[in-house]
């Protein structure tokens, strides 16, 4: 069992790259999302009380902990700090077509939009989303500041983690 997760995701232009992290979840059971569509989603886009994470696994995403080997996805150039989340091709089937393609004309990011303020549900991540991607094709560089703003205030102010 390796330590490290590496899925193939898709960046700018549609171009896969390997995404690195740690490993949270049981060996073999990345295949397994779509049989979970009855636990639902959170608020994130990620599976609900999900049995396939490992205990360790739940306190490394918690905290983050998981993501650190995504920046050398960013020093090679794969990612931005602030955009929205790497997602597979299989990852994607579950958002609209219309964001799939908008996003995949700038960079993921290390940092996603999500965090930067709170979201309920799937559906308000989706118009959050879309909603980062046209104020960033506006403007990138204040976009950015203000999102990562907003992401250290709820992070380290209101206690946002993961789950």
């Amino acid at each position: 069992m390796g330590i490290l997760y590496k899925p193939t995701v898709l960046g700018k232009g549609g171009r896969t790259f390997t995404l690195y992290k740690f490993r949270t979840m049981r060996e073999g059971s990345e295949g397994l999302e779509a049989k979970l569509a009855q636990c639902g989603r959170d608020q994130y886009g990620k599976v609900r009380d999900d049995p396939r994470i490992t205990r360790l696994g739940r306190i490394l995403r918690r905290y983050w902990i998981d993501e650190l080997p995504q920046l050398l996805n960013w020093a090679r150039g794969d990612m931005t700090l602030v955009g929205l989340r790497p997602l597979t091709e299989e990852q994607w089937a579950d958002y609209p077509q219309e964001l799939k393609d908008k996003a995949l004309k700038v960079k993921p990011g290390l940092i996603p939009p999500a965090y930067s303020q709170e979201v309920g549900t799937f559906e308000d991540l989706i118009a959050l989303n879309s909603r980062y991607l046209e104020e960033k094709r506006v403007d990138p560089a204040s976009t950015d500041c203000r999102y990562l703003k907003n992401f250290v205030r709820n992070v380290f102010k209101k206690g946002i983690r993961s789950k």
